[in-house]
Order: C-alpha cells, then structure tokens, then sequence
C-alpha cells in the first residue's frame, strides 16, 4: 500500500461526508456554513503494524472566531480536509487542527499507550511528527457549538451529550469503516455517548477499544494531581526523544505506569485507563 492507497482513502471518506452534509447539513445547535473535517490519516497509516485511530473530543470554533470566518469562505470539499492544516509540519508542528494533537498532549499519551502492543519496535522510537503519520486522528465531535443559540454559558465540548453524537452518527460510522482501526483510543465519556447514540454494534466489531481521560489540564490534575514537574521526562522503551508536550501528559503517563497492571487485568479489547 503507498500513497495512492492514502489518496484513495481520504477521497472516500470525503465523499461519505460530503453526501452526509449535503442530505443533513449541520445540527441545529451548531454553527452553520462549516461542513464537518475528516480525520487526518498519517501517510503510512496504512502500513502501519498496529493502524490506530486517535479521537479527541469536539472541535471548537467559538474560541477561534477568525478561523470560523477563513472557513466560512471556502467550498465544502475544502472545509472537510481543513484537518490537515494551512501549512506543512515542521519542528514538531502537528498542525493539523485539533488541539491536543497540536501541542504534543494525546499524541504522547497514546504513544504510551501504544507501546504495551508488541509490535514493530520503530513505531514508537522516532519522532511525534513519525508517530502521527502512522496513525489517523480525530474529532468524533464534528461539529462546534454556537454558543448564540443557548440562552446561557454552556460547555462546548459536549463529551456527554449523547443526543449531538447521535446527530454526527453518519460521521462517526464513516471514519470506523474506512479507516477500519485495529485500535481505537478515544476518551471513556465519548465513548459511553457514541455507545448510546447508536454505534454499539459498529465499536464492537474494533479488536481493541483503550477509554481514557480525556487529555486536557483540568481533568487529569484534578484526578492524578500535579505530581510531574514541568521539566520532568519520563523514559519508555526507545525513549521519547525531542518530543514535546505539556507536562500534564507525563502525569497521566506516570500514573499508567504505575499502574501497568491495570492492563494485563482488562478483559482482552476493552481498556480502561
């Protein structure tokens, strides 16, 4: 498989989002005009020995109101690989629109996670930026909320909401059967809502599912506290290198390792962390 394959890939999701888009458009509660992004797909994802998908949580446009409007003023087929960035990766640059991708925080924590699986060693010995193409990433929530269409302040990242997830369903179920993943690492809420929503039968069918916390400060200090200075590394196997992330992401990686059993323990394909 080579970059043809890749190509073919991405034009496929594409299409199954776009003939969503067009039937659908946007929920309600969202911001309309912007159609949905694709997952990023790593150049050698599909060569990859372990092929894992990457979910995050739900894109947030109310914070970056001038990317809104760049969007708004492009075509549909252009808004949905808005996942690959404005510009080319360089220096560790994982610009691909998602943010704790971007800053290095998920992309460790599945790298951790990741190395429990006894495959090719050279997966996880090089770069982040080698690393994220080996693997695909995403929002499972496609769409942002529009904060002017509720009466007061909400959460925009409706990890819980099951009902958004059930409007983004077509979505979701478009990136399990290209993509295919061996495994998928995605947050224990979302899942429990993507469950819910109607895609219970579609995760079951992935051979392993690792639910963890979802990968920003607030939640992992408030349960692991800040037990890792900022300055802190912590050497796996083949070490992480040049790699950079926010120190809260080592936390999380302390607290797994000191818990490694917890994996060996878990009924074999679902993962909690």
């Amino acid at each position: 498989m080579g970059m043809d394959d890749r190509s073919a890939l991405i034009e496929a999701l594409r299409f199954s989002y776009e003939s969503e888009y067009c039937r659908s458009g946007a929920p309600d509660w969202a911001f309309q005009g912007v159609a949905p992004a694709i997952p990023y797909i790593g150049e050698r994802f599909l060569e990859s020995p372990i092929k894992a998908l990457i979910y995050a949580s739900a894109e947030n446009l109310a914070s970056d109101t001038g990317h809104l409007e760049g969007l708004r003023t492009q075509d549909v087929r252009q808004q949905m690989v808005r996942s690959y960035g404005l510009k080319p990766r360089a220096n560790q640059d994982q610009n691909v629109h998602i943010e704790p991708i971007n800053n290095g925080a998920l992309l460790k924590v599945a790298r951790h996670i990741l190395s429990y699986h006894p495959s090719d060693e050279a997966l996880l010995k090089h770069s982040s930026k080698f690393f994220l193409e080996q693997v695909a990433v995403a929002n499972p929530g496609k769409f942002s909320i529009d904060p002017s269409k509720h009466k007061q302040k909400v959460n925009l990242d409706y990890a819980r909401d099951w009902k958004k997830f059930k409007d983004q369903i077509a979505y979701v179920q478009a990136d399990l059967e290209h993509l295919t993943p061996h495994w998928l690492i995605l947050p224990a809420t979302i899942h429990r809502s993507l469950v819910r929503a109607g895609l219970k039968s579609a995760l079951e069918r992935i051979p392993t599912i690792v639910s963890i916390q979802q990968v920003q400060q607030r939640a992992i200090v408030r349960k692991h506290g800040n037990r890792v200075p900022k300055d802190d590394t912590i050497e796996l196997p083949g070490g992480y290198g040049d790699w950079k992330a926010p120190h809260y992401s080592n936390t999380y990686i302390r607290w797994m390792i000191e818990n490694a059993g917890r994996f060996a323990m878990q009924e074999k394909g679902r993962i909690t962390l």
